[in-house]
């Protein structure tokens, strides 16, 4: 099974953004980190080292802000929409659940944390002649708002329509503090 842990997002819509992973219709996630192929007798494991590991961590709010891409803006493959409130709380759950996997032998990741919706992945030779004109637009709408009350662990199948995800097992989040 192809493996990730992620949070859901609130659902949000890109008017005039053409093909995207996130068309609006049901909430976006976010990874937290992405596991790979698993063998399906490793989820019980996983699903006690994800307990573990985010004990004690709160619901929190989240707003979907601003859209960049990776790696560059001269060279985007990945279009994405970020996050400004709830960033310091989803880096704390990416840490408490790289540490609690790193137990069970999975590589910690090569690249810092950051938090953001992939919202389109450009393939070689596409065009990304609209991409400026779109990071300017969108430079700091709000996309939406909401709250992050679990993590989830999730299965990804890929066919030639896209990615289908599954959730397998969703870890909640304590109450906020007051």
């Amino acid at each position: 099974m192809r493996l990730f842990v992620a949070v859901d997002t609130p659902a949000f819509h890109l008017p005039g953004l053409g093909p995207s992973s996130h068309d609006g219709s049901a909430p976006a996630h976010l990874t937290l980190k992405f596991l790979g192929e698993v063998p399906e007798e490793r989820l019980g494991e996983i699903g006690h080292a994800l307990e573990r590991g985010l004990q004690g961590a709160s619901a929190f709010p989240i707003t979907l802000r601003g859209m960049g891409v990776f790696p560059s803006r001269s060279r985007p493959r990945v279009l994405w929409v970020g996050v400004s409130q709830g960033a310091k709380e989803l880096s704390d759950l990416a840490r408490r659940t790289e540490g609690a996997l790193q137990g069970l032998g999975f590589a910690p990741e090569e690249h810092p944390f950051s938090p953001h919706v992939t919202v389109r992945r450009f393939r070689p030779g596409a065009s990304t002649s609209s991409v400026p004109a779109l990071l300017e637009r969108h430079a700091e709408t709000i996309f939406a708002s909401g709250w992050v009350r679990s993590v989830e662990l999730k299965a990804s199948q890929l066919s030639s329509e896209g990615a289908r995800h599954t959730t397998l097992l969703r870890v909640p989040l304590g109450s906020p503090p007051s």
